[in-house]
């Protein structure tokens, strides 16, 4: 009786324990996750509060975190390399070296500290997205992380910024997108261009979980996030908040969403679209109403792209007539950022901009700085995954492998058309997680996986 007693108390305190064993784990991977998505824009935050307190220092908290996840994600790639995948890694590995060739190249005539230095913080900047989506797949693969999961985060990182630059506009914080002259407004965010991007993108899931499985509080969030990146006022806001709701009522519409209630859905999908349409409806009259009223210069911008004129012409005619003046090594490898933008500013004759300038269209820059090999390989990355997840939405109708294609359609065209996309590590972190989950899913399909872990796959 005694040893029977015994057993059982064994049993519950087993129990416990694994109880709490599970518990520590579930709560660690949703605090990696919620650092790593959402939790990264709020250095961003307090940057532009340190700026209002009059902070002027290099090194702000941003680099400092985004570093942080620079490294880990190299350590990612020697620890964890058999479950990410060993082609994967050494492809990244040698895209690091070739990226570093040009500015070595650069910098073979004898370069200054600060000049090298800058060479490899562009390096960083360039890499952080491939190791960053290395560091994603081994959370993935060690905490067992779903893709809606993983999308979920993303999507707290779209209510975020979204809300935060509501409020900020609201009580009139932070600083003007462009100035006086135009319509617009950062808050406390400082990059005006990778933030609209970042929210842009991860409006992809946000919008889909409205419409699929909506709540009042994620309404309310979206709202307040539709809102607040239309105030910022550039023209990639502008263009996302119209294009992401239609992509997504798309892919719904294509790839059957798994729910107990078909019809329910779709009565929710028709409201969440109408909510969604009514918003971007009244916030369009507004912001068209102000622009006629008071401001030309988005208005002008609008009409220049509407003629077909390129977002960056000046640059990129500078850009490219600097480009056929290098020799041809220089083009197969780069020169490094720093002689590159001096170039791109000799030819470009421009004032007031300091003594450095780029084109600001990445495909451009890249080759520029680390020359055509490392770009091709680049894009080719990126390319690849876009056309696996068309692939994934055509044949398999995966809702996830729809949502992927959305985000990185808008990250590669923002990159291709506007920069500010494959060389700035706030937006690659978002962009890490589609391209993660898609890694690991060619992975699976082509026996590249050597852990014994049950998959996590793409639905």
């Amino acid at each position: 009786m005694l040893m029977k007693a015994t057993t059982i108390t064994r049993f519950h305190i087993m129990s416990e324990s694994l109880t709490t064993r599970t518990k520590l784990t579930i709560s660690k991977r949703k605090l990696i996750l919620f650092v790593l998505l959402p939790g990264l824009f709020l250095s961003d935050i307090l940057y532009g509060l340190l700026t209002q307190s009059g902070y002027q220092g290099a090194i702000t908290p941003g680099v400092f975190v985004r570093g942080g996840v620079f490294v880990c994600g190299i350590v990612a790639s020697i620890r964890y390399r058999l479950i990410i995948g060993v082609k994967l890694v050494a492809f990244c590995w040698a895209l690091l070296a070739i990226s570093i060739i040009g500015p070595l190249i650069g910098q073979g005539a004898g370069g200054q500290v600060a000049t090298i230095l800058k060479d490899l913080n562009s390096v960083a900047k360039i890499m952080y997205g491939p190791f960053t989506l290395i560091l994603m797949m081994s959370i993935q693969q060690r905490y067992r992380v779903t893709a809606e999961s993983f999308m979920r985060y993303v999507e707290y990182s779209a209510y975020l910024i979204g809300a935060s630059l509501f409020f900020m506009n609201f009580l009139g914080v932070g600083k003007l997108t462009y100035g006086t002259y135009a319509y617009g407004s950062t808050g406390l965010f400082h990059a005006q261009n990778e933030i609209s991007l970042s929210c842009g993108i991860a409006l992809v899931p946000a919008v889909y979980r409205n419409l699929t499985k909506p709540s009042l509080p994620s309404v309310v969030l979206l709202t307040m996030a539709v809102l607040g990146i239309a105030g910022l006022g550039t023209i990639t806001s502008m263009i996302v908040i119209a294009f992401v709701p239609v992509a997504v009522v798309v892919v719904i519409y294509w790839a059957p969403v798994k729910t107990d209630d078909i019809k329910m859905r779709r009565n929710w999908l028709t409201a969440g679209v109408a909510v969604v349409m009514i918003i971007l409806m009244s916030w369009a009259s507004i912001v068209i109403h102000d622009y006629m009223e008071a401001h030309s210069y988005q208005v002008h911008k609008i009409d220049k792209i509407a003629s077909g004129d390129l977002i960056r012409t000046e640059l990129y005619q500078a850009g490219a007539q600097y480009l056929t003046t290098r020799d041809f090594a220089i083009n197969i490898f780069g020169e490094g950022i720093t002689r590159y933008q001096e170039g791109v500013f000799r030819v470009w004759g421009g004032v007031n901009h300091g003594e450095i300038r780029s084109v600001e269209m990445d495909w451009v820059d890249l080759f520029g700085a680390h020359g055509i090999v490392f770009l091709i390989l680049l894009y080719g990355l990126y390319l690849f995954l876009l056309l696996f997840a068309i692939r994934g939405l055509i044949v398999r109708r995966g809702c996830y492998d729809g949502l992927a294609a959305i985000m990185l359609f808008i990250y590669l065209g923002h990159s291709i058309l506007a920069g500010h996309a494959l060389v700035s590590p706030i937006v690659s972190t978002i962009v890490a997680v589609p391209c993660a989950l898609l890694a690991h899913e060619w992975n699976l399909r082509k026996g590249f996986m050597t852990n014994r872990h049950d998959p996590v796959r793409l639905k």
